[in-house]
């Protein structure tokens, strides 16, 4: 096991940065699950045409719509009761074990890359019944106000819209 350098050195410069690039993996990681149901709570709200009841999520601080954010407190629920915090500090300590901070330990940039496309990817594929539904209600919508065009499509079908979301 190598010596730890001097707090204050210019020898500790690659270490706070090879354990911050570790950190970044490591965060990127643990939060997937909520950045997948928060993807899928925007799409869903974007089919459907809520986005225009969007507000600020005080959890992250950005605009976000109103599924998106329900979802995403309902993945934190799920983890914070399926021992979320406990697999999260087991983590933290295989990575010491793995990446050790006296020794030589490489970050790579493919697998963190691979896992953003994985993200996307699971917020596809667990919105894709939702938006196939939506979709098909708007055909039935359009049908609607081609045979009836006294009546308002656009209306009718933001609540039609939101039913459907929301079931």
């Amino acid at each position: 096991m190598n010596e730890a350098p001097p707090f204050l050195s210019v020898a500790m410069i690659p270490l706070v940065l090879q354990e911050a690039a570790v950190g970044v993996m490591l965060g990127c990681l643990l939060s997937w699950p909520f950045w997948v149901m928060h993807a899928l709570g925007c799409i869903i709200d974007n089919q459907r045409g809520a986005t225009l009841s969007s507000s600020i999520d005080p959890a992250n601080g950005i605009d976000t719509s109103e599924m998106a954010n329900f979802l995403n407190m309902f993945a934190a629920v799920v983890y914070l009761q399926n021992g979320g915090l406990v697999t999260m500090v087991d983590v933290l300590n295989k990575s010491y074990q793995l990446c050790d901070p006296m020794n030589e330990c490489t970050p790579s940039l493919p697998p963190l890359l691979t896992f953003i496309n994985q993200v996307a990817q699971n917020a596809l594929v667990l919105a894709s019944p939702v938006v196939l539904v939506l979709l098909l209600s708007e055909v039935f919508l359009g049908l609607l106000s081609r045979f009836a065009p006294q009546m308002n499509a656009f209306a009718i079908s933001l609540t039609v819209k939101s039913g459907i979301a929301v079931k």
